[in-house]
C-alpha cells in the first residue's frame, strides 16, 4: 500500500498523520480538465526526508508551477523531481522562497516535491503549490 492511501486511511479513522509526513490538500474545480490547482503543503517536524506528489487529469505533459515555501525553524532542501531533465533543487529557510517553473510530468501526469531537512530540529514547513496543465 502506498503512503498516500495510508494517510487517507488515518484521516478517515480520525487519526493524525505522523508529524514528519508532508501533508497536502488541494482545491480542484469539478469537471474541469487541466484546471489550475491550489494546494497547501505542511510538515510539522522533520524526522527525515519526505515528499509529496502532485498530479493532473490533463493529457498535457507540462505543468506551470508556482511554489512558495518557508520553515519556522532550520532549513530544508526542496527538490522538484521532473519526468525529463535534471531535478531542480533550492534551499528553504525562514524567509519565504518563491519559485516559478514549467515542469514535465511524463505519462503519469505528475511531479514530486521532495523535502529533506538540512540539520537537526527542522520544524514548521508551510507553503503553497499552485499548478496548471492546460
Amino acid at each position: 500500500m502506498n503512503k498516500g492511501w495510508w494517510l487517507v486511511m488515518l484521516a478517515a479513522a480520525g487519526c493524525k498523520p505522523p508529524v514528519g509526513a508532508a501533508v497536502t490538500s488541494c482545491e480542484v474545480p469539478l469537471l474541469k480538465t487541466g484546471a489550475a490547482r491550489d494546494c497547501t503543503v505542511e510538515v510539522v517536524r522533520f524526522e527525515g526526508p519526505t515528499s509529496a506528489w502532485f498530479s493532473t487529469d490533463s493529457k498535457n505533459r507540462k505543468a506551470k508551477v508556482r511554489l512558495e515555501l518557508q520553515v519556522a525553524k532550520g532549513q530544508v532542501k526542496a527538490t522538484v523531481r521532473r519526468f525529463e531533465g535534471e531535478p531542480l533543487a533550492f534551499t528553504v529557510g525562514q524567509a519565504p522562497q518563491v519559485l516559478e517553473l514549467e515542469t514535465s510530468m511524463g505519462n503519469n501526469q505528475r511531479f514530486e516535491l521532495a523535502l529533506e531537512p538540512l540539520g537537526a530540529a527542522v520544524e514548521g514547513l508551510t507553503g503553497t503549490v499552485n499548478y496548471s496543465s492546460p
